[in-house]
């Protein structure tokens, strides 16, 4: 009998664990949509109040298997079984779609994805905004929801434009969950570069060109980089701290860190500095041995970049992607990838 419970205890944890999972699994991805299905909405029923009794409800059984040598009993499989009616939970959603300047949305795209399934994806349904940026959907089952929603034109703004709620969590009609897109802006033709550069355990520099990803030797590109370090004298992947020392330079032009949020295309007009560098001891309390930083550059002939550097000290590898707009003295960085500039 205590084995039987035993077995029984651990097929409802791995029940519950995988539940649990699946939640965080819906949480933390970007749903991909499948074939369209028509969302279906509807006013929600009103509650219907059941008459009081002592005794404790009867879930209906799920259909179970035996485990061999210990069959479950009606009531092991009532316990199961109320585990897994928690995935067919009715779900009503309402939500708005707002832009950066708190105006509807209308017309967004949305996509819910319910976890109604231990072993197999969430069902997808698909849906729209209407012109005050609302939107909702009923008569659909599950122990949470993601929510996703994009448009043509917008940018999505992280978590601010997908997230899960759980079945406790559901926003109502009064009060609908508040999802953001971020219009885009007047995008110019830049040119696109993306350049992985094994610069070497050297102090001279290695340049960039940022029309093409050429590199050279000294300073005859867009960018230098130089790359120090001492990662050669503790094993490969140990973990064990170096030092190491990283430097990028615009020659007889300037660069300053791009510290603004993801939209942040315009760059400034002064403030710029002929370089900048990580210096990273092993002693240094956060120490680390790779790092990325983003920067807005300024040319020696006056055009303006953005630019991403990735830096690995192990490997003495430095990651560039760039986006360059080709004429003189124009600041938007706004980028289009149908709007490719020539190089």
């Amino acid at each position: 009998m205590t084995r039987r419970f035993l077995i029984l205890g651990a097929l409802l944890v791995v029940l519950v664990g995988i539940g649990l999972a699946f939640w965080l699994w819906l949480h933390e991805q970007k749903a991909a949509a499948s074939s369209p299905i028509s969302t279906r909405v509807a006013s929600v029923p009103p509650p219907v109040t059941a008459p009081k009794t002592n005794a404790e409800p009867q879930v209906p059984l799920v259909n179970l298997p035996n485990i061999p040598g210990h069959p479950l009993s009606d009531q092991d499989k009532q316990n199961i079984s109320k585990i897994i009616r928690m995935m067919q939970a009715p779900i009503s959603f309402w939500g708005k779609v707002i832009d950066q300047n708190k105006q509807p949305v209308s017309d967004a795209n949305v996509l819910y994805t319910a976890a109604n399934h231990y072993f197999a994806g969430g069902t997808n349904y698909h849906g729209s905004s209407d012109e005050n940026g609302l939107f909702s959907i009923t008569d659909i089952q599950g122990m949470a929801l993601f929510v996703e929603v994009s448009k043509d034109g917008y940018y999505q703004v992280g978590e601010k434009s997908m997230r899960s709620f759980p079945q406790a969590q559901m926003p109502s009609k009064d009060n609908p969950a508040i999802f953001e897109l971020r219009k885009k802006g007047q995008a110019e033709n830049l040119i696109y570069m993306r350049k992985d550069v094994l610069t070497g355990n050297s102090s001279n520099p290695k340049s960039v060109l940022l029309t093409n990803g050429l590199t050279g030797n000294g300073d005859a590109g867009d960018i230098t980089l130089t790359l120090l370090s001492n990662d050669q004298t503790v094993p490969i992947n140990s973990g064990q701290r170096y030092d190491w020392h990283f430097k990028i330079a615009v020659p007889n032009g300037g660069l300053q860190p791009r510290t603004g949020d993801q939209f942040d295309f315009i760059a400034p007009t002064d403030g710029y500095q002929s370089s900048d560098e990580i210096d990273m001891t092993k002693g240094t309390e956060q120490w680390y041995d790779s790092g990325q930083k983003e920067y807005f550059v300024k040319l020696a002939d006056g055009r303006y970049a953005r630019v991403t550097v990735f830096v690995a000290a192990q490997g003495h590898f430095v990651g560039v992607t760039s986006y360059l707009n080709p004429i003189p003295g124009h600041r938007n960085l706004e980028y289009n990838p149908q709007q490719q500039a020539s190089r």
